[in-house]
């Protein structure tokens, strides 16, 4: 089944520049959030999309295939990545802590 344009949806866009301004054009739909709607979109070094979703973290590969899960009880509204691989998690009631592979880490800071 094939769904679009869903309140779950996470797209991409390239990035045109016209007098001198970026532009987003070329939308097309990257990956659907399988429960809730995704929130605080993160990439990793390696390219991998992570969101927090309604059954926690989802997390795709560059092309927009699901790789992975981490499933925390509540959800999760938002999160960061620490060092050597840390992810830090936070929903309604709880602060969690993951460890993920020491490679593993936040393209924005390279931490």
């Amino acid at each position: 089944m094939l769904m679009r344009d869903r309140p779950a949806s996470i797209y991409a866009f390239d990035v045109e520049r016209k007098d001198g301004a970026p532009f987003l054009v070329n939308r097309r739909t990257f990956a659907f959030a399988a429960v809730g709607v995704p929130d605080g979109i993160k990439c990793d070094v390696h390219g991998n999309v992570y969101a927090g979703c309604g059954d926690g973290v989802e997390v795709w590969n560059p092309a927009g295939s699901l790789i992975g899960r981490i499933i925390v009880p509540g959800g999760v509204a938002n999160f960061c990545f620490g060092k050597e691989g840390e992810l830090f998690l936070c929903n309604e009631q709880k602060l969690w802590r993951i460890q993920l592979a020491e490679t593993t880490k936040g393209h924005l800071l390279g931490i």
